[in-house]
């Protein structure tokens, strides 16, 4: 996996502004997949985030870049509690969560929609996707907004930005290392 392509597609879990991204890529060799993301980690975890593989299948694989600590905060919502509740997570523990969301991902044929609770959406917006979709939304952008309209769209802005600025950095140093924050 490029590192350019972690930086366009996760820049804002990589400034800290935001828990985890989902990334899909093309995987043309398992094997080979797997060896990257050991080397990336190797770069990522000495700031406090870790790259997982969720799900792989056929040519392409989806990752899960994440700030094991600020998941646990986004986790600890009342509301995101409720919600794992209701969906039967081990609700206690971040890393048992990631493990079912991993199952579910693998084993089950509808996509896991509570997976916004795990990449920092807020939690009322996704108990709202959850049980709503679309119906009632306030506004979409990199998640449909049924909660805080105004406070969502700053995010998205600030999202927005954090690509642009991360993406002129990496063009002008491909220091990918240099742009992880701790």
């Amino acid at each position: 996996m490029h590192r350019k392509f972690l930086v366009e597609t996760c820049s804002s879990t990589l400034a800290g502004i935001k828990t985890g991204n989902l990334v899909a890529c093309p995987m043309r060799d398992e094997k080979e997949l797997e060896k990257s993301v050991r080397e990336l980690n190797k770069s990522l975890s000495k700031k406090g985030l870790v790259l997982i593989p969720l799900r792989k299948k056929g040519e392409r694989a989806l990752l899960y870049l994440v700030r094991l600590d600020r998941l646990k905060e986004d986790l600890n919502h009342h509301i995101a509690q409720k919600l794992l509740e209701e969906k039967q997570y081990p609700k206690e523990n971040p890393i048992l969560c990631i493990r079912e969301l991993i199952r579910r991902m693998n084993e089950d044929e509808d996509f896991p929609h509570e997976v916004g609770l795990f990449i920092g959406y807020p939690a009322e917006d996704v108990e709202g996707f959850v049980k709503q979709g679309t119906t009632c939304a306030k506004c979409i952008g990199h998640w449909v907004v049924h909660g805080d309209e105004e406070e969502a769209k700053k995010r998205f802005a600030q999202y927005k930005k954090c690509r642009q600025v991360y993406m002129e950095q990496y063009d002008k140093t491909k220091n990918f290392e240099r742009l992880i924050v701790k």
